[in-house]
């Protein structure tokens, strides 16, 4: 079987982090999420199947499972949360820092405004 793992990076202090790798799931859609201050201020999917997408329209509820997730840990104030809606549900992908990640159909004038709105 020609599998491919998938590493999402998990914790529960930002002195931690858990890998966990799963294998592809066939008939999944991804989509990305910008956080920042533990809100989701925009979104992109894009992968349908094997098959690249950008799509700004987002599944409502693959939207709720990350807020559920980014609201469970964050990993710092700005960050990018990547679901996949796959046959059993949504799973995470992966998350990574914002300063490198594509914006696809991402709205960026909503990721500039948000940062620029942080308190420090």
């Amino acid at each position: 079987m020609n599998e491919r793992l998938i590493i999402a990076a998990l914790g529960f202090t930002s002195a931690t982090l858990v890998y966990i790798f799963a294998s592809v799931v066939g008939g999944v859609t991804e989509t990305r999420f910008f956080v920042v201050d533990g809100k989701i201020v925009t979104g992109s999917l894009y992968k349908r199947g094997n098959k690249v997408i950008y799509d700004s329209n987002i599944d409502p509820d693959v939207q709720k499972f990350a807020q559920e997730m980014v609201d469970f840990w964050q990993p710092n104030r700005a960050f990018v949360i990547d679901i996949a809606l796959t046959p059993d549900g949504c799973k995470i992908v992966e998350i990574n820092n914002i300063n490198s990640s594509g914006f696809y159909a991402s709205n960026v004038n909503k990721i500039i405004d948000a940062i620029e709105g942080m308190e420090f």
